[in-house]
């Protein structure tokens, strides 16, 4: 089967440029993007997280921070940016290397539209921010990211990088689902995609582990073990510099209780996809 091949989307000094547009999208308000047809639209699928919030005693009522007024969001929702960026060149590549049309259709009709919108949002946030800032210059740790996805020939290996950077994505996500009106909405809708993509990856590792031998099933165990330190060590302490720790404070949350949280999600989904069903 040729593969079903879908624009990439270059890394350059500025940002990310679609290959068939040089010039950036047109700014989305946020009630376009509430009432786009997208945002609206249905998504299946059981999650491996738990749907109820992480009680961290938050130290105020989110429902009363507009954080379009904090100039601090500028760090979190253009490191978002670059992640979801990062998700929908994964997703051209899952497209493009799946081993069935099922499989390709996902990548393609759903997983790609879908990171494709979360990157319009965050990018609208972003300019929505007191002072319309510009997008900061692409961070090394996507830049890693994506020049190791483009460098990736293997399907099940992309499924467990998507898998890794769905899963890193969800506790964040949970926290901005609480902010007021559209804005926690629209996070909320987000929220449900990604944890769908979690559980589309998590089910299709989990068969190919049912059904294999042991010398592929320690395969897979390594494989994820090894992505999940990647992201650990490598990725995660640089997202929370560049990123998080700016902003935490405003969401209520210590680094502790982020990186916490991320232990909990990554043990989650491996036993979720080891385990017996």
């Amino acid at each position: 089967m040729s593969p079903f091949v879908l624009p990439h989307f270059p890394l350059t000094e500025s940002g990310y440029k679609s290959s068939t547009n040089d010039c950036d999208p047109a700014p989305m308000s946020l009630k376009t993007i509430a009432q786009s047809s997208h945002f609206s639209s249905n998504l299946t699928g059981a999650s491996t997280f738990n749907n109820t919030h992480l009680n961290l005693h938050h130290q105020f009522n989110l429902h009363r921070l507009d954080p379009r007024l904090q100039p601090e969001f500028l760090h979190l929702w253009s490191g978002f940016y670059y992640g979801e960026m990062a998700a929908t060149e994964l997703s051209v590549r899952l497209t493009e290397m799946a081993p069935d049309r099922h499989l390709q259709r996902f990548s393609a009709e759903t997983h790609h539209e879908d990171e494709q919108w979360h990157a319009e949002v965050f990018q609208a946030l972003v300019q929505a921010l007191p002072g319309h800032p510009d997008m900061p210059a692409p961070p090394t740790w996507a830049q890693d990211v994506v020049q190791k996805v483009r460098n990736c020939n293997s399907y099940l290996e992309l499924t467990v990088g998507s898998l890794v950077i769905e899963a890193s994505a969800v506790f964040l996500l949970e926290l901005q689902a609480d902010f007021p009106d559209e804005l926690g909405q629209i996070f909320r809708r987000m929220l449900l995609q990604e944890k769908g993509h979690v559980a589309f990856a998590s089910r299709y590792l989990h068969e190919h582990f049912r059904n294999s031998d042991a010398q592929q099933r320690k395969r897979l165990k390594s494989l994820m073990l090894d992505t999940f330190r990647y992201m650990r060590d490598s990725i995660r302490p640089q997202f929370i510099e560049l990123h998080l720790s700016p902003v935490l404070p405003l969401l209520g949350i210590s680094v502790q209780d982020y990186q916490d949280r991320a232990r909990m999600a990554s043990r989650d989904v491996i036993r979720s996809i080891l385990r017996p069903r």
